[in-house]
């Protein structure tokens, strides 16, 4: 990287960008974002694979909704993710992405949890509909990390993060064998959304 600032120096330039990303390199900051980012797909992958879980134990808490309104739930989670993918990418363009990816990230928990205390199925669907608002601002990192290293990196990375959607798949999956047979499904809804 030091030559490289020599030559452009000597050359009197203004740098590419791909010489950009080469002075830039890896480092802790990349690291930081690679695991945020990594962490948003985590909790994507927990909330996809809680709706599962979720939708078997409001039938029992809830006997008397009709089918078509059991289908809500993943419906309004997805169709939460989809608006969160509008709504976050310019909120984070006005207040800045840290700013929006922590906001993103509060809120989940707090309807994540507070979906576990819903009096209602009509109040657990509208819970649930903004935790997937707000899972459709968790790439934010992914935004930035991607804006931030070179192309060759960043095919890797588009690789290496899916890990942590395994990782999200297992969690929920373990979480459920554990949870639900003893603790319950509101129990379960509250420890889906504590790593997030």
């Amino acid at each position: 990287a030091m030559s490289l600032q020599v030559q452009l120096q000597s050359e009197k330039r203004s740098l590419t960008l791909p010489e950009i990303y080469e002075l830039i390199g890896w480092g802790p900051f990349q690291w930081r974002l690679f695991i945020a980012g990594g962490l948003g797909f985590m909790a994507d992958s927990i909330e996809t694979g809680l709706i599962t879980f979720l939708t078997d134990e409001c039938s029992k808490e809830w006997p008397g909704t009709p089918d078509y309104q059991k289908n809500l739930l993943s419906t309004s989670v997805f169709i939460g993710e989809l608006l969160g993918c509008f709504v976050w990418g310019p909120v984070a363009d006005k207040i800045g992405r840290t700013k929006a990816f922590l906001y993103c990230n509060l809120v989940l928990v707090i309807f994540g949890v507070a979906s576990a205390a819903a009096p209602s199925y009509v109040w657990f669907i509208v819970f649930r509909f903004v935790v997937g608002t707000c899972v459709g601002g968790l790439v934010i990192p992914f935004d930035l990390l991607a804006e931030s290293c070179d192309g060759e990196r960043m095919l890797m990375l588009t690789f290496s993060i899916e890990y942590f959607w395994t990782l999200g798949t297992l969690y929920v999956n373990g979480l459920a064998a554990a949870v639900l047979p003893t603790l319950g499904w509101r129990w379960l809804t509250v420890l889906a959304a504590v790593p997030l």
